[in-house]
């Protein structure tokens, strides 16, 4: 894992890279293999790690970034233990897909399914 020179004199920026880092660690897998859902998640914890341990309250900018946490919360809102029972069928979060979403939880939406599997590279920020 690397974390940008920003870091060197800022320990609330290299902790939140790490935190988001720590995601991509569970089970490495090329950037072109990352889905909405590994990376919302990754987002999502850095943020929410930030905030649970008393360290800067980072805002995200990045609107392809700020959207996948969107599609996260979303989801964490269903089943804020989604991610440990789908883990417990596949435990590599690339791999998990719409079928298995909709199994560990029907009351997710199809459409949302159908958001967290498209890889990160091939997602799109809606216009509102």
């Amino acid at each position: 894992m690397q974390i940008t020179s920003g870091c060197i004199m800022d320990f609330n920026r290299a902790i939140f890279q790490i935190s988001h880092g720590m995601i991509h660690l569970l089970n490495p897998t090329a950037p072109s293999e990352r889905t909405v859902l590994e990376e919302g998640l990754a987002a999502y914890y850095s943020l929410e790690y930030s905030h649970e341990n008393g360290l800067v309250e980072w805002i995200i900018t990045d609107a392809k970034q700020k959207a996948v946490v969107g599609v996260m919360e979303e989801l964490i809102s269903i089943d804020k233990d989604i991610i440990r029972k789908l883990r417990k069928e596949q435990p590599v979060l690339s791999k998990i897909d719409k079928n298995l979403l909709l199994k560990v939880n029907p009351a997710i939406s199809t459409e949302l399914a159908d958001r967290l599997c498209v890889r990160y590279d091939n997602f799109s920020v809606k216009k509102m």
